[in-house]
């Protein structure tokens, strides 16, 4: 991998006859999703990262819970780490928040990872990406930047910035959250990015805190079925598929997608409550933990799941379980929620 370019990758003519003849997409995506799904074992090749809670934006329809985090992590504390992932197949990380940018360290986290070979995709809202951040991004680019927008305040920091990196060559991908309070500027961002040459990723979803603060998220800002289907129809396609019996792991996390959250702790999802604290446990024994955890669970019976046509919606799984005495059941009455919302969707409005 050659640092000073976004995603410039050499393979040996074996190995990319070989990628080319398995048809993968010879894109840094393509060769993750390649490489997670040809894994015969647990092996952390996608690393998503929440490097800090904070943020210096306070939308109302933000699930981030807990602003309270001290510690944060400093880059002395992430080497050991981050050498073990990389030593373990480590291909590809999301680096993202709150607000990444504000760690302390960022730069110096960002830094490593790219020298040591790693591709790399920035999630931020745009509105402190100053000269430090633009130059260490020119030396060490980014294979992807992605600045969330959430109005059309198009002389403000985001949206400027989304421009000059562009025009510094970066792959930068503008997105827009659909919310009851964002709605009226969506079609002035979207004529915006034409008018730019860019590409708007659109997205409808929120997702609820756990917290008084961040509680019934969805029901005070989500978007009503019938707009949820008109903004972003493929998202609400397919809906209905064939019956299907869930287990432990049923999705692509236990392919090879590792994550860690603001209090430097690793899990394979952030909703997952199993958790090993690397200020406190060696890296490696969290992995083989872990791996045997997934052995463990992965094709184990979710009591009281029978398969329904409802599975593409249903996130039931070992994250998700209660678990008694080793065996995983399913929470009485989320069956009966899941199908009250799916048939809300197979509605017409």
């Amino acid at each position: 991998m050659n640092p000073t370019t976004p995603s410039e990758i050499y393979f040996d003519q074996e190995t990319l006859q070989q990628l080319t003849d398995n048809e993968c997409d010879l894109s840094v995506t393509g060769i993750s999703n390649y490489l997670r799904n040809h894994s015969s074992s647990y092996s952390p090749v996608l690393l998503t990262w929440d490097m800090t809670s904070r943020c210096n934006f306070n939308c109302s329809f933000c699930y981030i819970r807990d602003n309270s985090i001290t510690r944060e992590v400093c880059f002395k504390e992430t080497v050991e780490t981050i050498d073990c992932l990389v030593s373990e197949g480590l291909f590809e990380v999301y680096l993202s928040g709150g607000e990444c940018l504000l760690l302390d360290d960022f730069i110096k986290i960002y830094r490593y990872f790219k020298e040591k070979g790693v591709f790399i995709t920035v999630f931020t809202n745009g509105s402190i990406i100053d000269d430090e951040i633009l130059t260490c991004w020119k030396e060490l680019p980014p294979s992807s930047v992605e600045i969330t927008l959430y109005n059309d305040d198009y002389t403000s920091e985001p949206f400027c910035n989304i421009l000059k990196l562009q025009e510094m060559g970066l792959y930068v991908l503008p997105k827009f959250t659909l919310t009851q309070t964002t709605l009226r500027y969506y079609e002035g961002v979207k004529q915006w990015a034409t008018d730019n040459n860019l590409f708007l990723a659109v997205d409808s979803e929120l997702f609820d805190g756990i917290d008084d603060l961040h509680a019934n998220i969805e029901k005070k800002y989500s978007l009503s079925i019938a707009q949820k289907k008109y903004y972003t129809p493929n998202m609400y396609k397919n809906i209905e598929k064939p019956s299907v019996i869930r287990t432990g792991f049923p999705c692509k996390s236990k392919r090879g997608i590792i994550h860690i959250s603001p209090e430097f702790s690793i899990s394979l999802c952030n909703k997952m409550k199993t958790r090993w604290d690397l200020r406190n446990v060696d890296i490696r024994i969290a992995l083989n933990e872990l791996r045997h955890l997934i052995e463990k669970y992965e094709h184990a019976i979710l009591h009281g799941c029978n398969g329904c046509v409802y599975s593409q919606r249903c996130t039931m799984c070992y994250v998700n379980a209660e678990i008694i005495d080793g065996e995983l059941y399913v929470p009485n009455g989320y069956c009966d929620s899941l199908k009250e919302k799916c048939i809300q969707l197979f509605k017409e409005n």
